[in-house]
C-alpha cells in the first residue's frame, strides 16, 4: 500500500540531526575513496580537497541538502544509531 505525503505532512529534522541511512554513508565513503584516489594519481592537492566533503557527510551521518529538502532517510532498522 503506497502512501502520499502532502509538503506540509513533511517533518524537517532539527540541524545536525542524523538524516542519512547506512547506504548513503557507505556510497559517500565510496565517492571519498574514488575522488582521492583519482587525485593522488593525478597528483593534484585541489582535486583530493574535492572529497573532502563527502568525507564531512559521512562522518557525520548528516547531509545539508537532505535538510534543506526535508529528506530523513535515517531509522534505527537501517543503521547508525
Amino acid at each position: 500500500m503506497a502512501t502520499t505525503t502532502n509538503k506540509s505532512e513533511v517533518k524537517k529534522t532539527a540541524f545536525l540531526e542524523h538524516n542519512m541511512s547506512m547506504v548513503d554513508v557507505v556510497l559517500r565513503y565510496a565517492m571519498l575513496m574514488i575522488i582521492v584516489i583519482i587525485g593522488g594519481v593525478l597528483h593534484s592537492i585541489p582535486f583530493m580537497l574535492i572529497g573532502l566533503p563527502f568525507f564531512w557527510t559521512a562522518i557525520l551521518g548528516w547531509c545539508p541538502v537532505f535538510w534543506m529538502l526535508g529528506i530523513n532517510r535515517h531509522t534505527k532498522e537501517n543503521g547508525m544509531m
